[in-house]
């Protein structure tokens, strides 16, 4: 041993490296307990880094792509807010009876009664229609309908009959007391359509009337119908 500490730094310091990875050469490949399990290990572990790596690299390209496709994504769910306003859930049917209401008052006609007709299901949507009576002065009714016609929200009406107040055959089945310058009646059925989506019914008999109607292609979200 004393030979050994005589010997120059460098030299027991090569000693020292090359039993040193002897030992652990032989660890490592060797069947010493324990060192199969760590080898295996990290084996496993390079691989996975290399599958990271890998896809890493094939999504690099799409990086500068990213805003672009966060755009789109923006764009598509404003897409799906505007649908659900042309077309939207059952759970929105007193809002639309509220709607039509407020169109008759801002065109000055009024809405005297309405009567729910049965629901129709179809492959994506409902049609619920239902039988409105109105009165009002003529051209009135006239912008009442145009409001209609060009609101956002899908309203068809269909079956329109307009006829003079005090006339023998009247449009309508009820007598109302009618206000000064009011001059036409009309019956009319409004249609409105709803997400299938919903398993909420829509109302069938509120105190809030209202106009407006359309037809729809079977299993297709219908069109605005001009009255």
């Amino acid at each position: 041993m004393a030979k050994f500490n005589e010997l120059p730094f460098i030299a027991r310091f090569t000693i020292f490296a090359i039993v040193g990875a002897a030992i652990f050469a032989g660890a490592w490949y060797g069947p010493v307990p324990g060192f199969e399990a760590m080898r295996a290990a990290n084996n496993a572990s390079i691989a996975r880094l290399k599958a990271l790596e890998a896809e890493n690299a094939r999504m690099r390209p799409y990086e500068s792509q990213l805003k672009e496709i966060e755009l789109q994504i923006e764009s598509l769910q404003r897409q799906m807010e505007r649908q659900k306003q042309i077309v939207p859930d059952q759970k929105t049917a007193d809002q639309f009876m509220r709607d039509l209401q407020q169109n008759a008052q801002q065109a000055g006609v009024e809405i005297r009664d309405y009567l729910a007709k049965p629901i129709a299901q179809k492959q994506y949507y409902t049609e619920v229609p239902f039988d409105l009576e109105i009165d009002g002065p003529y051209f009135s009714m006239l912008n009442f309908f145009e409001r209609v016609g060009t609101s956002e929200r899908i309203i068809n009406v269909e079956n329109l009959r307009m006829t003079g107040i005090g006339s023998k055959q009247s449009a309508v089945r009820h007598k109302y007391d009618y206000a000064p310058g009011e001059t036409v009646t009309v019956a009319c059925t409004a249609k409105t359509f709803f997400s299938a989506q919903s398993s909420s019914k829509p109302a069938t008999a509120a105190a809030a009337p209202a106009p407006g109607a359309a037809a729809a292609a079977p299993g297709q979200p219908p069109a605005k119908k001009a009255s």
